[in-house]
């Protein structure tokens, strides 16, 4: 493997966490994510700062909106509306929220895309699906398994359901990391096998091809979803490789602080701050320093090495 791209490398990947409030408190996860500790954001100071954002990146955009759980957030509704039409927007939530929330959230507002993380200590599964069969009809949906070791058969019978009633969605599984040492847990060779030969693919592409559907690696499209397969199977070490950090991503914490993606080497410095409303022009590629790269849309960050290709 010498080369990762996507179908749309121009275009800007930002993920935002809005807060750490959530109301899950899931053992793999760290209390940074839930805690309920993060500053209180206003709703101006939100808009303005994506305003700069758009300013100085005037090409295609993908905010993804996550936490913590995002749609805690107060001001998430007003938020999409006042800078609708400047981004694409997804959804990163644990879709505990009720159905008749997510029925006035949609209504008369364009999502692109909800990506759902199904968490199996916390999820109520005869509500998640019901928000499920409704979303499906309202955005491009990604489900994604977020794989406990151990609750394979719980997973299974999940996805299953939604596979039988041919969903209109992408469903993803995907391995966990520890958020101490960025290492994928101890899986068995059969729930191995599950992550790397599991794969559905039924949804409705609501959303603007400008925006990156398609991974590329070596020059062959593979789904996006294959980013989770390169960390399953260890293919995820890009130690010495040019990567284009900032040009194609872009990572906001909850403090404000603006980061050029989430891996060490880009975390090292700010290059801006939301509550500051400033932002930094971050070009040209960066030589990574860390031993592996733990997370999927830094994994999808151009990056380039002449080597021996490796079959995935």
């Amino acid at each position: 493997m010498y080369s990762i791209t996507t179908d749309k490398p121009n275009s800007l990947d930002i993920e935002w966490v809005i807060n750490n409030y959530c109301n899950f408190s899931c053992s793999y996860c760290t209390e940074d994510l839930y805690g309920n500790t993060s500053r209180a954001l206003d709703l101006d100071t939100a808009v303005n700062f994506f305003n700069t954002v758009h300013q100085q990146n005037p090409e295609p955009k993908m905010l993804s909106l996550s936490g913590g759980e995002p749609t805690m957030w107060k001001h998430l509704p007003e938020f999409v509306d006042r800078v609708a039409d400047k981004y694409f927007f997804q959804i990163i939530t644990n879709g505990s929220r009720t159905l008749d929330w997510w029925k006035k959230f949609v209504y008369n507002r364009s999502i692109d895309r909800i990506t759902m993380s199904i968490h199996t200590e916390f999820a109520n599964y005869d509500k998640t699906y019901d928000n499920i069969a409704f979303l499906q009809d309202h955005t491009d949906l990604t489900i994604l398994l977020l794989f406990k070791p151990g609750c394979i058969e719980e997973l299974k019978t999940f996805a299953n359901k939604l596979v039988d009633n041919n969903i209109k969605c992408v469903i993803q599984v995907k391995p966990l990391t520890s958020h101490d040492s960025r290492k994928v847990y101890s899986y068995t060779d059969e729930e191995k096998k599950y992550i790397k030969d599991f794969s559905y693919d039924n949804a409705v592409k609501n959303f603007d091809s400008q925006i990156a559907k398609r991974l590329i690696i070596d020059g062959k499209e593979h789904n996006l979803s294959t980013t989770f397969k390169l960390i399953a199977n260890g293919l995820n070490k890009f130690t010495g490789w040019k990567c284009n950090l900032g040009k194609s991503r872009m990572f906001i914490w909850t403090d404000g602080n603006v980061f050029p993606a989430t891996c060490k080497t880009a975390m090292s410095r700010p290059i801006g701050n939301v509550f500051e409303n400033r932002l930094e022009t971050y070009s040209g590629s960066t030589i990574c320093k860390d031993s592996f790269c733990h997370c999927g849309p830094d994994i999808k960050i151009t990056k380039n090495k002449q080597c021996t290709s490796i079959k995935i």
